[in-house]
């Protein structure tokens, strides 16, 4: 929504003079704020004899499994694809990691505005709580390839012939980065400039691979250990003991989860109204108007809003 606000000349003055377009009602936090969920992980073989999700790109599996599920409405298109769950980042860290990595957000911090200071402030009491959910974690019968996460279609590619894997996964659900949304021309059909600003605050790619040093821990109980064969992200040869060779990790194996938000945030862009500041009759009813992330996906929290903008509209228009 940042970039229709933008093409019609509400923003910031800087980003639309730059486009060609002239600024009318001035707002530098358009297209600001932007975050979102950053996934990574790890990739494993499975040991022989044990199949996966990656089975189905074989034509006579697929087909079987195809008509097992027409016929009795089980088996593997019958089974939810996979397990999922949170983690708190105060429950998998050291106290004196804890309190490093809040030194570290401070020392580092990207808040410059009230309103993102208050934004550190929450999450700052997010990581110190031990019931809270920082961290999303993934256990899927598949390859998921987080060293292609640039293209959707090699991380969804199939694992060489024969082979079955799976994904264990882990998505950081309170960035401290942020980024941006911006037009980069005055042609509504020419794609805006996306800068995500992922790990832009170093403290994020930490508490990332502190959540990749979790996973691995939980892979190597026997109940799962029997079922893995070699790991090949990271590679079996490389450490991950390390805090600094997580972290190199994580940074160059990451893929978008979908859930960016912020853009229009309430507070800066949109009032408690979802009505745009400094406009009259305009609103933004999306996933853009989010102040701060949500732990888990972001579909039921945007359909929230949608109701209670419906409810708005409605209730100003006077007829319902």
């Amino acid at each position: 929504m940042s970039k229709a606000l933008l093409i019609v000349h509400l923003g910031d003055p800087k980003v639309l003079k730059e486009a060609g377009v002239e600024c009318k009602v001035e707002n530098d936090r358009v297209g600001a704020n932007f975050q979102d969920h950053i996934l990574g992980g790890m990739l494993y073989d499975l040991a022989d004899g044990v199949s996966s999700m990656d089975a189905v790109h074989g034509a006579e599996y697929a087909k079987a499994a195809q008509e097992q599920y027409d016929k009795t409405q089980d088996g593997l298109y019958g089974s939810p694809g996979m397990l999922m769950g949170f983690v708190s980042y105060a429950s998998i860290v050291s106290k004196e990691q804890l309190d490093e990595t809040i030194k570290e957000v401070r020392k580092n911090s990207l808040a410059q505005t009230e309103f993102e200071k208050r934004q550190e402030d929450i999450i700052v009491k997010q990581l110190s709580d031990p019931t809270f959910a920082n961290i999303q974690t993934f256990c899927i019968p598949c390859q998921l390839d987080v060293s292609k996460g640039e293209s959707q279609i090699d991380f969804f590619s199939a694992p060489p012939d024969g082979k079955n894997r799976v994904s264990l996964l882990v998505c950081l659900e309170h960035p401290l980065s942020r980024g941006s949304i911006h037009i980069s021309s005055s042609d509504p059909n020419k794609a805006p400039r996306i800068d995500p600003g992922y790990f832009r605050n170093n403290a994020d790619a930490k508490i990332l691979a502190a959540g990749i040093k979790w996973m691995d821990k939980v892979a190597k109980q026997p109940v799962l250990a029997k079922s893995l064969g070699e790991r090949i992200l990271p590679p079996q040869n490389a450490s991950i003991e390390a805090e600094e060779d997580r972290v190199e990790f994580v940074k160059n194996h990451i893929s978008t989860q979908y859930h960016p938000i912020g853009t229009c945030t309430m507070g800066e862009v949109t009032d408690d109204k979802l009505k745009v500041k400094g406009v009259n009759k305009l609103r933004v009813i999306d996933a853009s108007v989010f102040p701060g992330h949500v732990s888990g996906n972001i579909m039921a929290s945007t359909y929230a809003v949608a109701e209670k903008g419906a409810d708005l509209v409605k209730a100003d228009d006077g007829r319902f």
